[in-house]
C-alpha cells in the first residue's frame, strides 16, 4: 500500500467574461462529486496546518518560589478596618421573634446601629438584644437577622440623635431626612450612574401610592348646598367677644402666651397678671411668672406640666410663686370656662409656713383669699377640702403624711414644694406623699437644685415630671454612666464624645422646665456691697493657754486618733473666740472641756477680763457704729455658748438687742424678725442670730 500523501490544493483563478460579470454558478449534481472537496481531507489538512504553525513547548522545571508578603487582619483589634471606622449608621427598627405563623405581628420597637457591616440591635430602653452583620447598605424598609430577631429598618436617625440618646427617652419628634448618596459615602460628587442605582433601590423600598387623579376645577372647588331665597339666613351680629379680666394694654400690664389650639365652639382670651401685683413685680420676677405659667399650662415642648424655680436666695421666689397662683384661681386662658385650678396646696418647713401666709396676706390681702393652715384644735381639713372659703392650704413635710389620705379626696390642683431639694432620694416619704395626690401640675422651689449625684437630680426631676426621664435603670445606663465614664482621666475618644452628648442632651432637656438666675441681677436694686476681713490679735491670755493646749501630753495623744482631734479643734476655736467658753458646762451639768486639759490651763487666764481679741475688737466697732451712724447690727454665730458671751458683752455696753436661736419657738421667730425690723436703733441695734436657725 502506499503512504498517505496530503493532496495539495490549488487556487482556482476566477475566469472573466467580456462582460466583466462573474460567471454564472453550476448546478449542483448529487452525483458529482469530483470538485467538492472531502471533510475528512479537510480535516487532516488543518490539522497538520496547526502542528506546522505552532511546535510544542517542551517541558521546563518551575523556579525558586517567592516567600509570602506579610498582610495585616482586617478583625485584629490592633488597627481598626477603613470599612468600620469610615460608614456608619444608626435606625429606628421594628423587631420580632422568628416564628412560622401566617400573621406575624412585631414585637417591639429598637434602635440598630451599624459600624461598617457589624450591627448593633438595642431595646428601646437601650438595652443590647443581639449583634450580626450586614450584607449591604440598609434603608428603610431593609429587613435582615440580628441576634435571632427579624428586624425591619423603619427609619433613619442622625448620629447626634444617637449620642445624645433622644431615641431612648422617646423624644425624637420627627425621622431625619434619608441622608443623600453624597453623606452615605461621604464625597462632594457623586456620577449620574450610580444616583440613578441608588434612586432606583430607594424607590423599589417605598410603598406603591395610588395615583392621584387629575385635577379639575370640579374637584378643586368644595360642595356646596343650594340655597333657596327663603332658607338663607342672615349673619349673626351678635357674636361674643372675650373680654380679659384684667386691660392687656394697660400700663405696664402682663399679659400670658396664648394656647395653640381652642375647643370647638371656645373663644380664647387674655390672661393678664393683677396690676396690683405687677406693679411690684421686676423684670426678672416679670419672666420667672411667665416661665412657669408656660410649664404648668402644657405650652412647652417637653411631655409634662411641672416646673422647677431654681433662683438664688433674694430673688423672690415667694413672691413670683403667689402671682402665680391668684392668676390661676381667678383665670383661664378659654373664655368662659372656670379657673384653671381651685384648690392650691403648699408644702414647706414647718418654721416657714407663718412666713408663707404673712406672705399672701401681703400682696393678695386678707379679704381677697383665704389660706389655711391645719391645727388639730382650731379648724378641720375638711373646710379646706370641701368647703369654698380656703383656696390655697400650707402645711408642713412632717404633717402631710398623716393627712395625704383626705387630701385625696378633696382634689389637690396644683401643689407647690418649698426647699425642694429636700425630696433628693427616690424613697423620701414626703414625695410618695405628694406624688398620691395625683396631681400634674408640680412646682419645686429650691435655691441649690442641682446636685452632685445625677440619681438625686434624677429624682427631682422625676417628681415635677413623672416619666420624662424614663425609668431610673434606663437613665442610669444611658445618661449617667456615659457621663461618668467621659469624666474620668482614662476615658477614650468614644467615651468622652458620648457623654458630651448625653450630658448635653441633658442639659438641653432640664431646661425646658428648670429656671435658675443668681444674686447678680440684683446689683442695680442693691446697693454695693463691701466685704471686710478682719483679723484679730490674739491677747497674751490667749497665747498662753493655746501654748499650754499645745504642750500638753493630751494633744500629743490626739494625734494618732481622728475623734479626739476633732474635739481638740473645736476647743481650739474657743480660746481664739473667748477663754471663758473652756467654763461653759454641757445639759448635764458636766463640763464640755476635757478635765485633762483645764488642769495644765491657770484658772486666772481664763477669767481674766478682755481676755478676747475678737470682744475687743467688736467692742470698738459697736461704738463707732452706734455714735456715728443710724445703722442696726446683725450677730451670726454657730455656737449658742458664743451667743451667750455676746450677749454679756452687750449687757454690760448697755446695748439693746434680740436674739433668735434653735430654743426660740417657731411660732415667735417671725415676730422677731419684723420687730427689728421695724423698731429704731434705740430700741433693738443688735440682733443675735443662730446661723443654723436662722437659715429656715
Amino acid at each position: 500500500m502506499k503512504p498517505f500523501k496530503a493532496p495539495s490544493l490549488m487556487s482556482r483563478q476566477p475566469s472573466t467574461g467580456s462582460s466583466g460579470e462573474p460567471p454564472a454558478k453550476k448546478r449542483r449534481i448529487t452525483g458529482d462529486r469530483e470538485d467538492s472537496p472531502d471533510p475528512e481531507v479537510q480535516a487532516v489538512a488543518a490539522a497538520a496546518a496547526v502542528l506546522k504553525a505552532k511546535p510544542i513547548k517542551r517541558f521546563q522545571a518551575p523556579g525558586m518560589r517567592k516567600p509570602l508578603n506579610t498582610l495585616t487582619n482586617p478583625s485584629s483589634p490592633l488597627q481598626d478596618s477603613p470599612l468600620e471606622t469610615s460608614t456608619e449608621g444608626y435606625f429606628t427598627v421594628l423587631w420580632r421573634k422568628f416564628t412560622n405563623k401566617k400573621h406575624k405581628t412585631w414585637d417591639g420597637d429598637g434602635v440598630l446601629s451599624v459600624v461598617g457591616r457589624h450591627a448593633t440591635l438595642q431595646d428601646i430602653s437601650g438595652k443590647g438584644m443581639g449583634r450580626g452583620a450586614t450584607k449591604g447598605p440598609l434603608l428603610i424598609g431593609s429587613e435582615l437577622s440580628i441576634g435571632g430577631k427579624e428586624v425591619e429598618v423603619e427609619s433613619m436617625i442622625t448620629k447626634e440623635d444617637f449620642l445624645a440618646g433622644r431615641s431612648f427617652l422617646g423624644s425624637m419628634k420627627k425621622s431625619a431626612p434619608v441622608p443623600s448618596l453624597q453623606e452615605i459615602n461621604e464625597v462632594s460628587r457623586v456620577s449620574i450612574k450610580a444616583q440613578a442605582k441608588h434612586d432606583k433601590i430607594a424607590a423599589a423600598q417605598k410603598d406603591v401610592l395610588r395615583p392621584k387623579v387629575t385635577a379639575s376645577k370640579a374637584t378643586m372647588t368644595g360642595f356646596k348646598a343650594p340655597l333657596m331665597n327663603n332658607t338663607v339666613q342672615a349673619p349673626k351680629t351678635d357674636s361674643v367677644v372675650p373680654i380679659p379680666r384684667h386691660n392687656p394694654e394697660g400700663p405696664n400690664a402682663l399679659v400670658m402666651k396664648r394656647p395653640k389650639t381652642v375647643p370647638k365652639g371656645k373663644h380664647i382670651v387674655d390672661v393678664v397678671i393683677d396690676p396690683r401685683l405687677t406693679e411690684k413685680l421686676r423684670e426678672h420676677q416679670r419672666a420667672g411668672v411667665a416661665f412657669m405659667y408656660e410649664c404648668v399650662m402644657g405650652m412647652k415642648s417637653y411631655d409634662g406640666e411641672g416646673v422647677i424655680l431654681a433662683d438664688e436666695m433674694g430673688l423672690g421666689k415667694t413672691l413670683q410663686t403667689i402671682a402665680l397662683l391668684w392668676t390661676l384661681l381667678k383665670q383661664n386662658p378659654i373664655y368662659e370656662d372656670a379657673p384653671v385650678i381651685k384648690k392650691a396646696l403648699i408644702v414647706c418647713p414647718v418654721t416657714l409656713i407663718n412666713n408663707w401666709r404673712r406672705e399672701i396676706w401681703r400682696w393678695l390681702g386678707k379679704e381677697r383669699i383665704g389660706v389655711f393652715v391645719p391645727d388639730d384644735k382650731k379648724n378641720r381639713l375638711t373646710d379646706f377640702t370641701k368647703g369654698r372659703s380656703y383656696s390655697i392650704m400650707i402645711i408642713g413635710y412632717e404633717k402631710l403624711r398623716n393627712v395625704q389620705a383626705d387630701l385625696q379626696k378633696g382634689g389637690i390642683d396644683i401643689v407647690i414644694a418649698d426647699e425642694g431639694h429636700r425630696m433628693k432620694t427616690a424613697q423620701n416619704k414626703s414625695a410618695l406623699a405628694i406624688k398620691s395626690l395625683n396631681t400634674e401640675r408640680r412646682i419645686i422651689l429650691s435655691g441649690t437644685p442641682i446636685q452632685n449625684d445625677l440619681a438625686e437630680f434624677y429624682t427631682m426631676v422625676d417628681f415635677v415630671n413623672p416619666g420624662l426621664l424614663n425609668k431610673y435603670p434606663v437613665f442610669k445606663r444611658e445618661f449617667e454612666n456615659p457621663i461618668l465614664k467621659s469624666q474620668q482621666p482614662g476615658a477614650s475618644a468614644k467615651e468622652l464624645e458620648k457623654g458630651e452628648a448625653r450630658s448635653k442632651e441633658l442639659a438641653e432637656i432640664t431646661s425646658m422646665f428648670i429656671l435658675r438666675r443668681t444674686a447678680e441681677i440684683l446689683s442695680e436694686y442693691l446697693p454695693h456691697k463691701t466685704e471686710y476681713v478682719v483679723f484679730c490679735r490674739p491677747t497674751q491670755a490667749q497665747i498662753k493657754v493655746y501654748q499650754a493646749i499645745i504642750g500638753s501630753p493630751t494633744f500629743n495623744a490626739a494625734l494618732g486618733s481622728s475623734a479626739i482631734s476633732l474635739e481638740l479643734i473645736n476647743v481650739l476655736k474657743k480660746v481664739c473666740n473667748s477663754p471663758t467658753l473652756l467654763l461653759k458646762k454641757n445639759d448635764k451639768g458636766e463640763n464640755a472641756t476635757k478635765p485633762e486639759l483645764l488642769e495644765i490651763i491657770p484658772q486666772g487666764l481664763l477669767k481674766t477680763p478682755g481676755a478676747s481679741g475678737k470682744l475687743q475688737v467688736l467692742d470698738s466697732l459697736l461704738h463707732r457704729i452706734q455714735t456715728t451712724t443710724q445703722e442696726k447690727v446683725v450677730l451670726v454665730s454657730n455656737y449658742t455658748s458664743t451667743m451667750d458671751v455676746l450677749a454679756n458683752l452687750l449687757t454690760s455696753l448697755s446695748y439693746t438687742y434680740l436674739r433668735l436661736d434653735g430654743s426660740t419657738p417657731p411660732a415667735k421667730r417671725q415676730d422677731l424678725v419684723d420687730r427689728f425690723n421695724r423698731s429704731p436703733p434705740s430700741n433693738s441695734f443688735v440682733f443675735l442670730l443662730s446661723a443654723k436657725a436662722g437659715g429656715t
